[in-house]
């Protein structure tokens, strides 16, 4: 849902262009800026290129780096990817972002030790972002450290409470623990945030786990909550694999 979610910017983002830019980069924004709301095409990465190009404000181009990294790695283009992000922490070693990016991206292709360096070099870069923590609890828990996860996912809810995604975390790593109770309460209170959208998730998911909710619309009924206790008492893992 969210784990492998990535983070988009820094703080001021993609505002107005430097001032008296040799080109306007108007439209260059708009495109890449796309990435904000998951839209992915090749315009988008025509427009981050733009400004990395153009720009005289270097704020602008990492951020634009950094989105371009995320558009190239839904593209499919790995290599692109990993160089956007790189580009983006040597121009700005603070960029958390772009490091729990980096490490989303090392996760998946199963280098798990550069993952690790990544989400803790995004966490001294920001010891606030609450991503990079349930990132790296999530990357964690996946990999059967449910106390490690634990550990990071209740930063994360210190920080934001009503993170979502956390919270979708916590419930995952409490299930790892054994703790069916606290679990089950962790994933209510994500389906009273997101609503149907996290309902069709979990039946989704628990269809593909052979618990059989009945159903896949997003509607929460007695047999879908029968069902979500059961595989939470089986660890199932839900989401995990």
């Amino acid at each position: 849902m969210h784990r492998l979610a990535l983070v988009l910017g820094l703080a001021a983002g993609l505002g107005a262009c430097a001032a008296s830019p040799s080109k306007d980069l108007t439209e260059a924004h708009r495109l890449c800026k796309q990435m904000e709301q998951g839209v992915t095409t090749q315009a988008t990465v025509d427009g981050c290129t733009e400004i990395i190009e153009h720009s005289r404000s270097r704020e602008e181009r990492v951020t634009a780096y950094n989105l371009r990294g995320i558009a190239n790695e839904k593209l499919g283009r790995i290599d692109e990817a990993f160089a956007d992000f790189d580009e983006a922490v040597r121009l700005a070693p603070y960029f958390s972002a772009a490091y729990n990016n980096r490490a989303n991206l090392f996760s998946r292709q199963g280098n798990n030790v550069r993952a690790v360096q990544s989400f803790q070099a995004a966490i001294r870069a920001n010891p606030d972002n609450t991503a990079a923590y349930n990132n790296f609890a999530w990357y964690l828990a996946s990999r059967g450290d449910y106390d490690g996860a634990l550990v990071r996912v209740e930063k994360a809810l210190a920080l934001d409470s009503d993170y979502g995604a956390a919270l979708d975390t916590y419930g995952h790593v409490l299930m790892g623990l054994g703790q069916a109770e606290a679990a089950m309460s962790a994933f209510e209170r994500v389906i009273v945030m997101e609503g149907s959208k996290a309902v069709r998730m979990y039946q989704e998911a628990l269809v593909g786990w052979g618990y059989a909710p009945g159903r896949t619309d997003g509607v929460m009924d007695a047999k879908t909550d029968a069902a979500l206790s059961a595989c939470i008492r089986d660890n199932c893992r839900l989401l995990l694999d």
